[in-house]
């Protein structure tokens, strides 16, 4: 009975026996992908349409909502890889300008901290398609849910630290607002990046670049991402696990 969610969401079934046609429409694709620095597969960004019309009056307005997450899934994989790409391109660029050289530094930082943001946005989103099912039976029955999980867990093995670093960026100012949250959020132990050394107790780490990696501290613990072509690479294979 179940079927994968990209075979549902791109096959249009015209029956020889009549003429009605399936639920789901063809994927249409958006505008032809352009090279970038990190080539994804060709089909990584699509806009999905769901012939709602075909579902019960209670179910469309749960289907259009999760037409448009699924849909979105696509999206952050771009704007991740965006995000990596632009950092990337930020640290190459050079000047003997001064003030234009300290603003410049800070352009990778703030490519850096988007994708540690699209990349949670990416898990959320995924936790938000899972749960809309609840409230659509006529398509919870056709799709196999535990291909949806296993996608979620993939993700969560390939960023295991989304979450803390999302809340890490959007929370930067807080993370030691007063000595209580200083405590609580620095790191004790030793950590090494090849760039930094840490010995000792109450660090603090926060917005730091080594190599590929962006990494900061929350909870008493150092968390990293890995901005390269291998990480968008392994999100892009979450997004189609997902969808297959």
């Amino acid at each position: 009975l179940h079927r994968p969610l990209r075979e549902l969401i791109i096959t249009q079934f015209n029956s020889h026996e009549s003429n009605s046609y399936s639920l789901f429409a063809f994927l249409i694709p958006n505008n032809p992908p352009t090279k970038s620095v990190f080539p994804m597969s060709n089909d990584s960004n699509y806009d999905i349409s769901l012939n709602i019309r075909l579902l019960p009056e209670e179910e469309r307005n749960g289907a259009w909502h999760m037409q448009n997450a699924v849909s979105s899934l696509g999206s952050h994989v771009l704007a991740f890889e965006a995000a990596v790409s632009l950092f990337h391109h930020c640290r190459a660029m050079k000047t003997e300008d001064y003030k234009a050289e300290r603003i410049l530094h800070e352009w990778p930082f703030i490519a850096a901290r988007d994708g540690a943001m699209t990349l949670w946005h990416f898990g959320k989103t995924m936790d938000i398609i899972r749960a809309s099912f609840r409230d659509l039976p006529t398509l919870r029955e056709k799709v196999d849910h535990s291909k949806l999980k296993a996608a979620r867990k993939q993700f969560h093995s390939d960023s295991p630290a989304s979450e803390q670093m999302r809340h890490a960026v959007a929370h930067s100012a807080e993370l030691s607002a007063n000595l209580e949250r200083f405590e609580a959020n620095s790191f004790s132990g030793e950590f090494s990046d090849g760039c930094v050394h840490i010995e000792g107790e109450g660090v603090m780490l926060s917005n730091h670049l080594s190599n590929d990696n962006y990494t900061t501290t929350i909870d008493g613990n150092i968390v990293s991402y890995e901005g390269s072509g291998e990480s968008v690479k392994l999100l892009n294979a979450s997004k189609d696990m997902f969808w297959e």
